[in-house]
C-alpha cells in the first residue's frame, strides 16, 4: 500500500503569538511588519516579490492608529474611547490573518525551510499533534480511486488541481478525510484541503503530486 508523503506529514504550521493582554497584541503586531519589511530596502529576503493579501503600508497604518488609540484611553481627558480602539484592534487582527495564510502558502512550498521562513515572518510554529497520523493523499486498492488525510479533524473542503492550473472545487465533507473516484489511471494528480471554521477561513494545503494507479 502507498505511503502517505513524507513531506506532508513534516508540515509546520504558522501560528500568532500574541498574549492575552492588547499590548501584548500591539507589540505582536509590530513585530510581524519589522520581520516583514526589514532589512531596507527589499525586506525579508524569504519575501521577495511576494505579493501580500494586504498591504503592508496600510497594515502599518491601521496598526499605529490602534497603538495611538490604546495610548489615547489613558490620557487626561482621553481622547479615544474603548470602542474605537476595539474597532481597530478587529481590523489588524483580520489583517494579521491574511498576512499568517501567506506566509504559510510561503512555507508549503519550501517545506525544508518551512520553519525559517514562519519565525522569520515574527509567527510560532507548530507542528501536527500526532507526527505519526497519516496526512496526505494514497492511492487505495480500488483502481483510480485515492483518499486524501488533512492534517485538522472536522469540516473540511477540498479541491483538485486542473491542468490550467485553476483549482475544480469537490464536495466538502464533515471529517478529515475524502476519497475522490475515477481517476485516469497513470495521471499525475494534485489536491489541497482546507479547514471549515467557524470564526475565520481555514487555510489551505496542497499535497505534493500523486501517480494514480
Amino acid at each position: 500500500m502507498a505511503a502517505y508523503s513524507k513531506a506532508v506529514i513534516l508540515q509546520i504550521i504558522a501560528k500568532q503569538k500574541p498574549g492575552k493582554r492588547i499590548l501584548q497584541f500591539i507589540e505582536h503586531a509590530f513585530g510581524v511588519h519589522t520581520s516583514l519589511t526589514s532589512p531596507a530596502p527589499n525586506g525579508n529576503p524569504n519575501f521577495i516579490g511576494q505579493v501580500w493579501s494586504v498591504s503592508l503600508a496600510q497594515f502599518l497604518s491601521d496598526l499605529n492608529a490602534l497603538d495611538e488609540s490604546q495610548s489615547g484611553l489613558h490620557l487626561n481627558p482621553p481622547k479615544s474611547t474603548a470602542a474605537q480602539r476595539n474597532g481597530l484592534k478587529k481590523t489588524v487582527a483580520k489583517q494579521l490573518k491574511l498576512i499568517m495564510s501567506d506566509v504559510q502558502k510561503a512555507a508549503d512550498l519550501l517545506p525544508a525551510k518551512a520553519k525559517v521562513i514562519i519565525e522569520s515572518a515574527g509567527f510560532a510554529v507548530k507542528k501536527p499533534s500526532s507526527p505519526k497520523k497519516n496526512i496526505g493523499v494514497r492511492n487505495t486498492n480500488k483502481s483510480g480511486t485515492i483518499v486524501i488525510a488533512a492534517a485538522e479533524a472536522g469540516y473540511h473542503e477540498w479541491s483538485q488541481k486542473n491542468a490550467d492550473g485553476s483549482w475544480l472545487e469537490l464536495r466538502a465533507s464533515t471529517r478529515r478525510k475524502k476519497t475522490v473516484k475515477n481517476l485516469p489511471q497513470g495521471s499525475s494528480q494534485i489536491f489541497r484541503s482546507a479547514p471549515i471554521l467557524s470564526t475565520e477561513d481555514g487555510v489551505w494545503t496542497e499535497y505534493p503530486p500523486i501517480i494514480i494507479t
